[in-house]
């Protein structure tokens, strides 16, 4: 909308909203930023000057470094989880989580959902048409 000057600006609730990359910032900064004015609710910052511009690029980096540690954290804490054996990850279709609370066991109404449309399939029905199709009782 700015390059088809449909919009004069930008006005955002809080920079991290907009952008937690250094790099997608410095991209903003030399393509948008000096054309047209932004404005944030939540952080204050003025991009038409230098000392702006600066803020504006140390609330980035700060931003950045912390989306960084947050995913190295969730790393760890998934590693650790699994290194105790601990389930991690979602439960794929068909499948259901045991009493047990760490293996997979067969859901038998997905199960017989699958089947369906693997036969169905093998009828030579696409998946448009399945989905198009009466609903089948399970």
């Amino acid at each position: 909308m700015l390059d088809t000057g449909i919009a004069q600006g930008v006005i955002i609730t809080k920079l991290d909203r907009l952008t937690r990359s250094v790099f997608d910032l410095g991209y903003l900064l030399k393509n948008y930023m000096n054309k047209y004015r932004f404005a944030s609710v939540y952080d204050k910052f003025d991009t038409d000057t230098a000392s702006g511009r600066m803020i504006l690029s140390m609330l980035t980096t700060v931003s950045q470094w912390e989306r960084e540690v947050i995913s190295e954290r969730t790393k760890a804490v998934l590693a650790y989880k699994k290194s105790n054996g601990e389930r991690v990850g979602n439960i794929p279709f068909g499948m259901k989580l045991s009493p047990d609370g760490v293996h997979l066991e067969p859901d038998d109404v997905e199960q017989k959902i699958i089947f369906t449309i693997k036969s169905m399939r093998t009828e030579g029905m696409t998946y448009s048409e399945i989905c198009e199709s009466p609903p089948f009782t399970v």
